[in-house]
């Protein structure tokens, strides 16, 4: 497990043939604010640059003005150093891509990110190793395939007298589209497609209101599985005071996500960068040094988080090394950027909640932007970025690099 940092690549200036590294640099929100204000680029605009960058099935604004604050031109062709897509691309895209280019997906990452393939993969584990060993997420059922296993667990739940509240979530949407809380068995969706969870009664809170946590994690090689958490990130509170006994009612007090958060008016959004720590939307820093001031061994609980990211990985790294090689793609040309939901419970427990495919990278705050502009350009520096001589350096690249494994001297 590695933090992003200056220090990754300390010594590619020993490698002789091999073209420097990218150093990112986040945009001003002077060079946002003007990508923003530009709907899109003319040919005629586009600047004439070795770097080039392709956006797919996205406006992706920050990643157009990280890209463009460090001098590389959008593109329609085929000759691109980097592309982003809002989801996974299609399988034309892998074909015959050279060792310097880089996707923002690795092929099957649903896997981890769709949320009946995580209860599948982390199930699968539990089964071999003994769920104490994976037990990560909360107890899961997959609908309707598993809705006899889950009547029965619940039936039981209720003739020993226990109450339980479960969550329903689609397997595929985001945002907390979708969601719902229920406590009673005919409330069960048992003709669609989602799964189940049991609701986490006593999470931890904060002025008396729950929140998870936003965690950015980098994956920028499958085999050997190469993991980066970001030092930085956002945790999100819900707008209204937490009751276990209003689940069913009030979205705004069970619900932590910002998209359904943001719609009731006792939100406060975040209008300083510097005032952190206020409002409903903080820092992960500044919940840790809060969560230091009232004594919490914060140090044992990244120990915790770190135990889920690196199993939920573990999970699903067999169907992602193969999809990567059915595809033929080199070791070094994908990356993904993940957004990790984690709840912690009062007993300073973490669970997973779930993975974000393409996390949001809106900047709906001065917050949003200082956090997020920093996090792409340190992403993409660690992805390993080069400027490449396209007729220069091709035959190099076609004598030294096999299609896979690949010689990428990143690694």
């Amino acid at each position: 497990m590695n933090d992003m940092n200056d220090s990754t690549y300390p010594n590619l200036a020993a490698y002789k043939n091999f073209n420097p590294i990218i150093k990112f640099k986040p945009p001003t929100i002077a060079e946002f604010k003007a990508r923003c204000a530009v709907a899109s680029r003319s040919q005629s605009e586009r600047k004439d640059s070795s770097l080039q960058y392709k956006i797919l099935k996205s406006e992706a604004r920050l990643v157009q003005a990280v890209f463009e604050a460090n001098g590389f031109a959008m593109t329609e062709g085929h000759s691109w150093n980097v592309i982003w897509s809002n989801g996974n691309p299609k399988a034309y895209v892998y074909e015959g891509i050279n060792p310097y280019q880089r996707v923002n997906h690795f092929p099957s990452s649903y896997e981890v990110t769709r949320k009946d393939k995580l209860c599948e993969n982390v199930g699968r584990m539990q089964r071999r190793f003994g769920k104490g060993n994976f037990d990560i997420i909360p107890e899961t059922y997959i609908l309707p395939d598993d809705f006899n296993n889950f009547y029965t667990h619940f039936m039981q739940l209720k003739s020993q007298g226990i109450a339980s509240y479960w969550i329903v979530k689609p397997n595929a949407l985001s945002r907390g589209r979708g969601i719902f809380i229920i406590d009673d068995i005919v409330d069960v969706p048992i003709e669609e497609s989602c799964v189940i969870s049991r609701y986490i009664p006593n999470p931890f809170l904060i002025n008396g209101l729950k929140f998870d946590l936003r965690i950015y994690i980098a994956v920028t090689c499958i085999d050997p599985l190469r993991i980066y958490v970001y030092n930085e990130g956002l945790t999100r509170f819900a707008s209204e005071k937490y009751k276990l006994s209003d689940c069913k009612s009030n979205r705004f007090a069970h619900l932590t996500n910002y998209s359904i958060n943001k719609k009731n008016e006792k939100f406060i959004q975040n209008s300083d960068a510097n005032e952190d720590g206020k409002g409903n939307k903080w820092s992960l820093s500044a919940l840790f040094n809060h969560l230091e001031t009232i004594g919490v061994d914060c140090d044992l609980l990244w120990s915790r988080i770190y135990d889920i990211i690196i199993k939920s990985f573990i999970s699903v790294e067999g169907s992602l090394v193969q999809a990567v090689r059915k595809l033929s793609c080199h070791r070094c040309n994908c990356f993904e950027l993940f957004g990790f939901d984690v709840l912690i419970d009062s007993k300073l427990r973490p669970w997973l909640m779930e993975v974000n495919l393409s996390p949001s990278l809106a900047c709906d705050s001065p917050l949003d932007f200082r956090i997020k502009s920093r996090l792409v350009a340190d992403a993409f520096t660690h992805v390993g970025v080069q400027s490449f001589d396209r007729k220069k350096d091709s035959t190099f690249y076609r004598q030294k690099c096999s299609p896979y494994p690949c010689t990428c001297l990143l690694y």
